[in-house]
């Protein structure tokens, strides 16, 4: 039986790992950019973070993260997809979806771009 109790202090801190903090920072830098104009902006650190370079060097850090030491933890930790077992479910969550939004993200851009104009610019990899 599985009861709704306070969490030890160790358990907490589960939360800093670092597969945690890499999805939470990619999906606030997601949402930033799918919420703010950064074009129109009169605060300078909105119109910097909008800029080409920053947005080309944010990306390729998220490509590198999702499918680097994320991707391969899900072999490293054997991670299996359990639908009743919360805790494998969310392993699995945790550490496949950022590299499956980035294969989705450089394979299937013309479709993104198309459907979301001016907000995504995803041809960072197209000279490689």
């Amino acid at each position: 039986q599985h009861m709704v109790a306070a969490k030890p202090l160790p358990e907490v801190l589960s939360w800093l790992d670092f597969c945690w903090i890499a999805n939470i920072l990619c999906n606030v830098m997601l949402i930033v950019y799918v919420v703010c104009d950064f074009e129109h902006s009169s605060v300078a650190f909105m119109q910097f973070v909008g800029s080409r370079a920053v947005r080309k060097t944010l990306f390729c850090a998220f490509w590198g993260v999702a499918n680097g030491p994320l991707l391969c933890a899900v072999g490293a930790l054997g991670n299996s997809l359990v639908f009743h077992d919360v805790d494998n479910t969310v392993s699995v969550f945790i550490h496949l979806c950022p590299s499956l939004l980035t294969f989705t993200f450089r394979w299937k851009s013309d479709q993104i771009v198309s459907t979301f104009p001016g907000l995504f610019h995803l041809n960072y990899f197209d000279p490689v």
